[in-house]
């Protein structure tokens, strides 16, 4: 077997930031176990397969060192652009691919380079009482945002959605969320996705973590999936119902990212687009 591949980074505003992307242009079908090999062999957050085309979208499939995912952020964008890459597609066309969670439109701004995707409409899950979270993983009341709850929010995988009141309550999250920390184990049904929400609720800059032993990951760079996640919260536990904010997350790991969402909340229909920049680092092939 003899597959190109290309790496790209997914929420970089320059090379050597953002969240790494391998993205896999098999020749022939590979099984499901070949798959995760490759995808553990990278041992990015990610790994993607572009396997085809499904009518007029491109088959993706998207697996993490440890399983396969319907969906996540940065394999859906960075796969866009690695696609227009290789296919010579202009930048102004939009992309379309076809995930285990469905089509999600990828599409590129013009003069700014910020591609964009819209994200499935959320699902809103259990919500919790700071108390209950503070109890479970022992941490102080007074770590959390009292302006809104700890829930479980779905726009194609659910995170536990954790609003922190500071900056020392993030920086000490790795230490409650880690596998190490006693705590959390594997088989804890979601990621944990602990921010600092934006200084205005219609917007501004908000910084995030991401934990998922789940999927084999201990902190993950740059989340967009869970960015799309915080917008819709947003916009569903706060008072604005359209935001305009930016994400901090991945300086902790050295992978410094950016995110942009835009969120609008009409009724019970929420629009959720996240953006971000792509850099190209590096192509191969994967030889059997």
């Amino acid at each position: 077997m003899k597959a190109k591949y290309y790496i790209a980074d997914v929420f970089a505003e320059e090379k050597n930031g953002g969240n790494q992307l391998a993205v896999v242009f098999p020749k022939h079908e590979l099984s499901d176990e070949e798959m995760q090999a490759i995808a553990l062999e990278f041992h990015f957050s990610e790994t993607t397969f572009v396997t085809g085309m499904k009518d007029d979208a491109y088959a993706v499939r998207i697996f993490t060192p440890a399983v396969e995912v319907p969906f996540a952020g940065h394999p859906t964008l960075g796969t866009a652009a690695v696609i227009a890459r290789e296919y010579g597609l202009d930048s102004q066309t939009p992309i379309k691919l076809s995930l285990k969670a469905g089509v999600i439109p990828v599409t590129m701004s013009a003069g700014d380079g910020v591609l964009w995707m819209k994200q499935n409409q959320p699902d809103f899950g259990a919500r919790y009482d700071i108390k209950t979270i503070a109890e479970k993983f022992g941490m102080y009341m007074n770590d959390f945002h009292p302006a809104y709850p700890p829930a479980v929010v779905s726009t194609g995988i659910p995170f536990l959605m954790i609003p922190l009141g500071g900056a020392d309550a993030l920086r000490h999250s790795q230490a409650v969320f880690s596998t190490g920390s006693g705590r959390v184990t594997k088989d804890m049904e979601n990621p944990f996705y602990c921010f600092l929400p934006p200084e205005h609720p219609y917007g501004g800059t908000a910084a995030a973590r991401l934990f998922a032993p789940q999927f084999g990951i201990a902190e993950d760079p740059a989340t967009g999936s869970a960015a799309g996640c915080m917008g819709a919260y947003l916009t569903h536990y706060g008072p604005d119902k359209t935001i305009d904010i930016k994400i901090l997350q991945g300086a902790e790991v050295n992978r410094p990212s950016v995110l942009y969402v835009k969120t609008t909340k009409t009724g019970e229909k929420f629009e959720v687009l996240v953006g971000g920049k792509v850099v190209f680092f590096s192509e191969g092939h994967v030889l059997s």
